[in-house]
């Protein structure tokens, strides 16, 4: 194998930070780029935060003869939905907290009242940086934590499905 340059990993969020991580350890690549990086990704001498404007999808640097790999839009679904990642996991019985999802905050809240347990898990079912999953120590915290999500207007579309674990 032959060493190169530099690589350029894409993201902000930890499991970025690791994958740039372990390439940086790599004694075939000298310099990990990370866009636009994190706090973290700083760390060592093979490390670098960039700011990189890119409109490319995979297959385009493909097609350049540019080496890279990530999802396809298809498989990025089991991090975009966490009612999608429940069913694969269900399908493929990946081990995985019981759940359900609901579009309806009164459905929602009639599950967590109705619940054979206390302590519940309430996710917005999309991407929310962070902030769509709440843990709700009993039930009045789950049923106010739907009210949350559904009324958040930063996640709009995000908790339009609901997942209760």
């Amino acid at each position: 194998m032959t060493m190169t340059d530099l690589v350029l990993v894409i993201g902000r969020g930890v499991r970025e930070h690791a994958l740039a991580w372990k390439l940086s350890q790599s004694p075939l690549i000298k310099h990990v780029y990370v866009s636009p990086g994190n706090a973290g990704t700083h760390t060592t001498s093979k490390f670098y935060n960039c700011v990189f404007q890119f409109s490319c999808r995979t297959y385009h640097l493909k097609e350049a003869g540019i080496d890279c790999f990530g999802p396809c839009q298809k498989a990025a679904q089991i991090e975009a939905s966490k009612e999608f990642a429940k069913f694969f996991m269900d399908k493929y019985e990946i081990p995985t907290a019981r759940w359900k999802s609901f579009k309806s905050a009164k459905e929602a809240q009639d599950h967590i009242l109705n619940a054979p347990y206390d302590a519940l898990v309430v996710k917005a079912s999309g991407l929310v940086a962070g902030k769509g999953v709440i843990v709700g120590k009993d039930k009045e915290a789950a049923f106010k934590a739907v009210e949350t999500l559904k009324q958040d207007k930063g996640l709009s579309a995000s908790s339009d499905i609901i997942v209760i674990e």
